[in-house]
């Protein structure tokens, strides 16, 4: 069973499934936005973690669905003051979009961890490069 779990994670990431988000996110903004009338290529390009432009990040960030507000979070191309609001969002799958993209300013980074505690949101911020060593030690 245990060599099961870890083959299935094998070739989970094998295929392209980014580490950080898992696929429930892509799977509700697709058919959220769908239903919103969205174009698919936007809608391609934000649930293939794809960086977006400035225009479409603005026409995205304004719907109120947290895969959305994740995918954008955890995107390349959302400009600072978007992630500062996302990282403060009520919802922890949300806030922990912005806790995984390299962009967001240490000091986000850092309002958000929670040193000793095991949880998501610090799950998320183990994953972002730009989190020093010595605050993973720490959380």
């Amino acid at each position: 069973m245990i060599r099961l779990v870890i083959l299935v994670s094998i070739v989970w990431l094998l295929v392209g499934c980014p580490v950080n988000t898992p696929p429930m996110y892509s799977r509700d903004a697709r058919e959220f936005l769908r239903t919103q009338g969205v174009e698919a290529t936007l809608i391609k390009r934000l649930t293939g973690y794809e960086t977006l432009s400035g225009a479409e990040v603005a026409r995205l960030q304004g719907y109120d669905n947290v895969a959305v507000k994740h995918l954008l979070g955890a995107n390349l191309g959302a400009p600072p003051e978007l992630l500062v609001a996302l990282s403060k969002h009520q919802n922890f799958e949300v806030r922990t979009g912005a806790a995984t993209n390299p962009k967001t300013p240490l000091t986000v980074l850092l309002a958000l961890r929670t040193p000793g505690r095991y949880d998501t949101v610090n799950l998320a911020l183990s994953q972002n490069p730009m989190l020093p060593q010595k605050l993973l030690r720490e959380m």
